[in-house]
């Protein structure tokens, strides 16, 4: 099954009390995955894609070390894309 995957950019390097005004979030991104492919092949609900992603993301391979420690990722949507949808997106 295909995902649309909307999600944002975190700059961790700004200052708690400059985030009001700032541009520390990116604008909404997004990318398709789909679980055909081996790192979402075991997911099995919309919590399992948002978490597999974000790690893909934002850790390394073994997991514990960030890979950007300037950047965070954050989803803040799942949505599974059906044969309607698909056509939009094409």
């Amino acid at each position: 099954m295909k995902f649309l995957i909307s999600f944002i950019r975190i700059d961790t390097t700004v200052p708690d009390r400059f985030w009001p005004a700032s541009q520390a979030i990116s604008g909404m991104c997004h990318e398709y995955v789909s679980t055909k492919n081996p790192e979402y092949q075991d997911c099995s609900n919309f919590r399992d894609i948002e978490a597999t992603f974000e790690s893909l993301h934002n850790y390394d391979v073994d997991g514990d070390r960030i890979k950007c420690p300037q950047m965070k990722l954050k989803v803040l949507r799942v949505e599974p894309i059906t044969s309607s949808k698909r056509k939009l997106a094409a």
